[in-house]
C-alpha cells in the first residue's frame, strides 16, 4: 500500500507541473491559409422569388394567355440562339438568353405543352456554348462565371420543370453530341457506349452530395469511372478508384447494382490530333487501365496527388490512362463531348 501511494506520488510529481507547462499559450501566430478564390455565389434571390411569383400567377391564369406569352419567349430565345451561332458568344447575348429562359421556365412549368422543346432549347444551347468555349480565356474569372451560369442556370431551370411537370413521362436520357467512335461498344442503362468514354455519377450517399457540392463551382457528379470495352467479347467493364479498396474493375451489372441518382457519358472528342492519328486511343488507354488495375493492387490516392500514379483517386484513374495517349499535345483543348446524362 505505502509503494502505490508512492508511486502516485512520484506520477502527479511529474504530471502536475507538465500540466502547467502545457497550459502556457504558443507565443507563435498561427498562419491562416486562405482560399485562392471566392466560390461561386448567384446573389439573385430577388429574382427567384420574383420567378416563383410567375410561376404561381401561370398557373392560376388563362392557358389561352399562358401559351401566348411562351410563344413570344420561345421566338426570343430562338431568335437569341441565331445570334449566339453565328459567332462567339458575348457577354450580353449569355444573359439575355438566360434570363429569356429562367421566365421561360416559370411559363412551360406552369403549361408543360412545350416542355419537350424547353428542354431540346437547353440542349442546343448546351453544345453549342461547350463547343465556343474551348476558344475563351477560361482562366479569366469573370469568363468562369459566366459559362457556369449559363450552363448550370439552364441545367437547373431545365430540371425544376421536370420536377413540377413530373406526372407527364420523359425520357430519363437527354442525348447530346453523338461523337463518332470506332472503339468496341456496348449498352449500358440503354445507351450505347464506347471502350475509352468517362462516366460520371452522383450517388445516394451523403459524402456523394458533399464531394459533388463542396467546390467554388457546385456540381451534379461526384465520381468519375473509366469503361473498358473487351474488344474479342464486347462486355463492358468499369475500371474505377474506391475509398475503401482502392482501384477495381467492375462488371456493367456491378455498376448498375451502385445506387446512382445522375449518370453522365462523355466520350473523348474524334478531331483530337492523337484521335486522328489513331481512333482506338481511347480503348488502348482502357484496356491499359484495366490490366494495370487486375495486375496489381493500387491503393486509393488520399493525397490526391496528380503526379504520384502508385495511388490514385477516381478521376485520376481517368487522367492517369489518358495522360500519354489524350493529353501529349502542344495545345489541350476540350477533349470530351458529353454524350448523354
Amino acid at each position: 500500500m505505502q509503494q502505490l501511494k508512492r508511486v502516485i506520488k512520484r506520477l502527479l510529481f511529474i504530471l502536475v507541473p507538465l500540466y502547467f507547462l502545457l497550459m502556457i499559450p504558443d507565443t507563435c501566430k498561427p498562419v491562416i491559409i486562405k482560399a485562392w478564390d471566392q466560390p461561386f455565389a448567384w446573389n439573385q434571390d430577388s429574382l427567384w422569388k420574383s420567378l416563383e411569383q410567375d410561376f404561381a400567377a401561370a398557373k392560376k391564369q388563362n392557358r389561352l394567355f399562358t401559351d401566348s406569352d411562351i410563344n413570344k419567349l420561345f421566338a426570343k430565345a430562338n431568335a437569341l440562339y441565331k445570334t449566339a451561332d453565328t459567332g462567339k458568344i458575348s457577354s450580353s447575348v449569355y444573359h439575355a438568353i438566360l434570363s429569356n429562359y429562367f421566365h421561360l421556365a416559370a411559363l412551360v412549368a406552369a403549361g408543360p405543352g412545350l416542355r419537350d422543346s424547353f428542354i431540346n432549347y437547353y440542349s442546343r444551347v448546351r453544345n453549342l456554348v461547350k463547343l465556343q468555349s474551348q476558344y475563351s480565356n477560361i482562366t479569366n474569372r469573370d469568363t468562369r462565371n459566366e459559362i457556369y451560369q449559363l450552363l448550370y442556370g439552364m441545367r437547373a431551370a431545365a430540371e425544376e420543370v421536370l420536377l413540377q411537370t413530373d406526372s407527364i413521362p420523359f425520357d430519363p436520357v437527354l442525348l447530346g453530341k453523338a461523337e463518332s467512335s470506332v472503339t468496341p461498344a456496348a449498352g449500358i442503362f440503354g445507351i450505347e457506349v464506347h471502350s475509352g468514354d468517362l462516366f460520371l455519377s452522383r450517388g445516394g450517399a451523403e459524402v456523394s452530395a458533399l464531394i459533388s457540392r463542396g467546390n467554388n463551382y457546385p456540381g451534379n457528379f461526384s465520381h468519375v469511372a473509366l469503361l473498358y470495352v473487351d474488344e474479342k467479347t464486347n462486355v463492358p467493364y468499369l475500371v474505377e478508384a474506391h475509398i475503401e479498396k482502392g482501384v477495381a474493375v467492375a462488371s456493367a451489372e456491378q455498376y448498375i447494382r451502385d445506387k446512382k441518382l445522375r449518370f453522365m457519358v462523355l466520350r473523348p472528342r474524334a478531331d483530337l490530333p492523337q484521335l486522328k492519328a489513331d481512333p482506338l486511343l481511347p480503348h488502348k488507354a482502357a484496356k491499359t487501365a484495366c490490366t494495370e488495375a487486375l495486375s496489381r493492387h493500387i491503393p486509393y490516392d488520399f493525397k490526391m496527388d496528380f503526379n504520384d500514379s502508385t495511388a490514385l483517386f477516381c478521376s485520376e484513374v481517368a487522367s492517369h490512362a489518358y495522360k500519354k495517349w489524350v493529353f501529349n499535345c502542344g495545345r489541350q483543348v476540350q477533349p470530351f463531348h458529353r454524350r448523354a446524362w
